[in-house]
């Protein structure tokens, strides 16, 4: 499990953002709208759990860990693709396991 103990920006006023690895990427890359896509549907998930059953918060938790990493291997540089197909191997069949839990 990914814990984040303290998130803080301080140098993004130039209109770059930092990455992982220490580089910097624009904030109009679209590397940056994923990113902030996949936050977004993380906190999405995050009210979803606010509701969900014992059984559901257990697969909803572990889908948001996944989108932590997720989030983590797109903030650092280089060739994205093989670790996103990676990682769309491991999620894909954990995102069908709630689906049919909540469709029952």
């Amino acid at each position: 499990m990914v814990k984040l103990t303290k998130i803080y920006t301080r140098t993004g006023d130039d209109g770059t953002t930092g990455l992982v690895d220490g580089s910097r990427a624009s904030k109009d890359n679209p590397r940056m709208r994923v990113i902030g896509d996949v936050d977004e549907l993380n906190s999405c998930l995050g009210v979803a759990a606010l509701h969900a059953t014992a059984d559901t918060l257990h697969a909803i938790r572990t889908i948001q860990n996944d989108y932590l990493t997720w989030g983590l291997i797109l903030r650092r540089r280089g060739m994205i693709l093989p670790r996103l197909k990676w990682c769309c191997g491991l999620f894909r069949p954990k995102c069908g396991a709630l689906r049919m839990r909540l469709t029952r």
